[in-house]
């Protein structure tokens, strides 16, 4: 059962960029409610739209599968504690990617603290959609790690902060 509201959606909506919310306003104007109210929330965390830790919650509490939801809004940065930056798209990432070990790897989060990058491995089936991306984290020695999962790789990116 949904339980969002048109103020959620506003608040949403004037996060995000205005190509995007223009996309998810289109849904709902043609009565396609729930895929509007997935498509607002996906653009947010594939974005890395900053947001409050109450949007999060409530976000979470008004998906149909609200830990699902809660898993994927982490990769959206708390507005007043940004614990990372976007490096992917960036000069800062290509030049982080130049000290990566394969040539399509992207530089992805960059810790606010410390020296440490985390990135994607190059794949042609993840970016197909048919498997996860692979995730490695650089430190400043240049010693990666690799993660099976995203959510584990943002976990140790983000332990200094802890």
């Amino acid at each position: 059962m949904w339980s969002w509201d048109q103020r959620l959606f506003d608040e949403v909506w004037l996060s995000l960029p205005a190509e995007q919310a223009a996309d998810a306003r289109h849904l709902l104007d043609h009565g396609e409610s729930a895929l509007a109210f997935d498509t607002a929330v996906g653009y947010l965390y594939g974005l890395h739209v900053p947001i409050t830790p109450s949007l999060r919650q409530r976000l979470a509490q008004s998906s149909s599968r609200p830990d699902e939801a809660l898993l994927h809004l982490r990769f959206c940065p708390d507005v007043d504690q940004r614990r990372w930056r976007v490096g992917e798209d960036t000069w800062e990432g290509l030049e982080f990617e130049e000290r990566l070990p394969g040539r399509g790897d992207v530089a992805w989060l960059a810790c606010n603290r410390c020296p440490e990058a985390l990135f994607r491995f190059a794949s042609v089936a993840a970016s197909m959609g048919r498997v996860p991306y692979r995730c490695g984290i650089r430190d400043a020695a240049g010693v990666i790690t690799v993660f099976t999962t995203s959510d584990d790789a943002l976990d140790h990116l983000e332990r200094c902060w802890s």
